[in-house]
């Protein structure tokens, strides 16, 4: 017999996993579960380093929070440099997802490396063949 009872939420502490997006898919990049303050650092952190432009906080609920040991930011120091997606020329309510802004894309060294990198490692395409006149 199934039972009609409702499970009760369990009790826990919020957290967040932080997902970055590279070719089109999301890949989740921190270790464990951060609190919010430590998953905005970390986000902004493998989006300055590396060619992705897109981070995404994944909330989650656990009993206990690990740290990193990395300083924590608030959403306020994420303004100038980040923004929120935008669809259709509205900004989208998803308050826990951030994308660079264009003038802060590919900038530091790391990202550079890996755009060559990628371009080197690319398929290439053989010619159309000669022209002929």
């Amino acid at each position: 017999m199934a039972s009609s009872r409702r499970r009760k939420p369990q009790p826990g502490i919020k957290a967040f996993d932080v997902s970055i997006k590279r070719k089109g898919k999301e890949k989740i990049v921190s270790p464990f579960p951060l609190v919010f303050g430590e998953a905005l650092a970390l986000g902004r952190a493998k989006t300055k380093a590396g060619a992705a432009a897109t981070f995404r906080l994944v909330p989650k609920q656990v009993k206990k929070v690990r740290t990193l040991g990395i300083k924590k930011i608030t959403p306020e120091q994420l303004i100038g440099e980040y923004r929120k997606p935008i669809k259709a020329g509205r900004e989208i309510k998803d308050p826990l997802t951030f994308i660079q802004k264009a003038p802060y894309r590919i900038k530091t060294k790391g990202e550079i490396k890996e755009i060559t990198m990628l371009g080197w490692k690319a398929p290439r395409r053989k010619g159309r063949g000669k022209f002929v006149w």
